[in-house]
């Protein structure tokens, strides 16, 4: 699921951010910001392993100003904070938070800005099918299990994360 399908509200004018996603393929980790019309950007290295993009004249939809926490993924990024500046009135930042120094490959097309970070060699070595089941069995009906009616959903929103074998992931 892309975060461009949830339902944002925008508290002020200029370029509205629609979705902020993240994908982790075989030997990329991909960034992609959606916008409602094409957008301008600046990027800069704020250290070796923080790569920083300020988005000008633009607002950030509810529910989008929040930290992707990518950790757990075999990807170049550890984690992706998004937030409208607080000292640059009408600037979103989205600040990426590298495993180690990676210089991204930009694609804007339109109103999408794609920016592509190669998996590097000691993250790709590493990389293992982390996702198994331990233990499974079925419930007969004289046991006390409990069901869910209604799945729980967090305080921003819900997030589908896909693994690379296609598992996916709340």
């Amino acid at each position: 699921l892309s975060s461009v399908h949830g339902d944002h509200n925008f508290g002020g004018g200029g370029v509205r951010i629609v979705g902020v996603d993240f994908q982790n393929l075989a030997d990329t980790s991909v960034l992609v910001i959606t916008t409602d019309t094409p957008m301008e950007y600046r990027a800069h290295w704020a250290s070796q392993r923080q790569y920083v993009l300020d988005i000008p004249n633009s607002v950030l939809g509810t529910g989008l100003e929040r930290s992707l926490d990518t950790s757990k993924f075999p990807s170049a990024i550890d984690i992706i904070h998004c937030y409208q500046s607080r000292t640059d009135r009408g600037t979103t930042k989205v600040v990426v938070r590298m495993r180690e120094h990676v210089e991204p490959t930009p694609t804007q097309e339109g109103n999408i800005l794609t920016l592509q970070f190669e998996i590097p060699p000691s993250v790709a070595a590493a990389r293992s099918e982390q996702f198994a089941v331990y233990q499974a069995y079925e419930s007969s009906q004289g046991d006390n299990v409990a069901e869910e009616e209604h799945s729980i959903v967090g305080a921003f929103s819900r997030e589908q994360m896909i693994t690379t074998s296609g598992e996916s992931l709340d």
